[in-house]
C-alpha cells in the first residue's frame, strides 16, 4: 500500500488482496493516516480478492472517518471488490463510496 499524505487528503492504493492474512498489515497502515485527513482515497484498481475481513476493515475505516468529520471515496474499484460487497449485502454502501 502506498500513502501520499497532504494537509487535508490521504490517497491509498490498497493491495490485490485484502484478507484476514493481510488486513492487520493494512490496518496498521491506515491507523497512521495524518489525523488531518478531510478526505480519504482509496484506489482500488488492484484489488481483486476480498474476502469478508477486508469489507469489515473498510467499514470500521468509514466509521472512523464520519467519527472525525472526514470522508472516504473509493476509485477505480473492481468488479471483485464491488461484488463481494454486493454478496454481503452492502451494495449500497459500497455505492456511497464509489468516485
Amino acid at each position: 500500500m502506498d500513502a501520499t499524505h497532504q494537509t487535508a487528503t490521504s490517497i491509498i492504493t490498497l493491495p490485490s488482496a485484502m484478507t484476514i492474512a493481510t488486513v492487520e498489515t493494512l490496518a496498521a497502515q491506515l491507523n497512521d493516516l495524518p489525523a488531518n485527513s478531510q478526505l480519504v482515497t482509496l484506489d482500488a484498481s488492484g484489488t481483486e480478492i476480498i474476502t469478508t475481513p477486508g469489507v469489515q476493515l473498510l467499514l470500521s475505516l468509514h466509521k472512523t472517518l464520519t467519527a472525525r468529520g472526514s470522508a472516504l471515496t473509493v476509485t477505480n474499484a473492481s468488479d471483485a471488490l464491488a461484488a463481494s460487497f454486493e454478496q454481503l449485502g452492502l451494495k449500497s454502501q459500497f455505492s456511497v463510496w464509489r468516485a
